[in-house]
């Protein structure tokens, strides 16, 4: 039977899973809880190489619309990360994806599949500016009607953290607007010191497993931040 390659709309990914076998990009399961491996094409679209019919009809009635929100209050400024950025993500520090069959060659693919699976359903990848110089990433992950967010920050000076402090009440409200939730937490990489004092400003914190998903820090002690709920 041929084989079609058939794309796949983020917007349809309940979440990534680990590809199984050396080469593969990665698994996912869909919103209707069908399961299928992923590739990104050349024009950044994820598609999935099957003969399944029933997977096939499915997936050509999906015309959801990749999400993409912008939020700024005074210099700083949250928007959806986009293949665009792949650049400037490429010149940070990339945590493993859990998710390749086999690592990625150069920092530049490596970026470009974090862009690629940093969109879901339930998740979404954020890059955070101020005064519209890129500082860091944001990445938010929702299970049920709680929603973890994850910050990692690399241009750390006096005026930029400052800023930032002074933003995040506004970015949390943000969140609340576009992504919805009861409950928030923010997970923090304990070592982080600069933003362990932000968030214990804000909110009550623990040291317990993530409640919700989370592969950046899926073997990194962190202190989870309990804002809402």
């Amino acid at each position: 039977m041929k084989t079609h390659h058939v794309i796949v709309p983020r917007a349809v990914v309940k979440h990534f899973l680990p590809h199984p076998e050396p080469y593969g990009e990665a698994l996912v399961v869909l919103l209707n809880d069908m399961w299928t491996d992923v590739y990104t094409n050349d024009a950044n679209q994820l598609y999935t190489p099957t003969n399944d019919k029933a997977l096939i009809r499915y997936l050509k009635s999906c015309t959801v619309t990749e999400p993409s929100f912008s939020h700024q209050a005074g210099q700083l400024q949250v928007r959806s990360a986009t293949f665009s950025d792949v650049p400037t993500l490429a010149a940070w520090p990339i945590p493993p994806n859990p998710f390749l069959g086999t690592p990625c060659e150069n920092q530049e693919e490596a970026a470009r599949m974090m862009v690629s699976h940093g969109l879901t359903a339930n998740s979404h990848l954020f890059l955070i500016f101020i005064a519209k110089k890129p500082i860091g990433t944001l990445k938010t992950t929702s299970t049920g009607s709680t929603l973890c967010f994850e910050m990692a920050l690399y241009a750390r000076d006096a005026v930029a953290m400052r800023v930032f402090f002074e933003g995040v009440p506004s970015l949390v409200a943000f969140l609340k607007q576009v992504q919805g939730y009861k409950t928030l937490y923010a997970l923090i990489d304990e070592n982080d010191v600069a933003l362990k004092t932000l968030f214990e400003t804000l909110g009550s914190s623990f040291k317990s497993p993530p409640p919700c998903f989370s592969d950046t820090y899926s073997e990194q002690a962190v202190i989870v931040y309990s804002l809402y709920g």
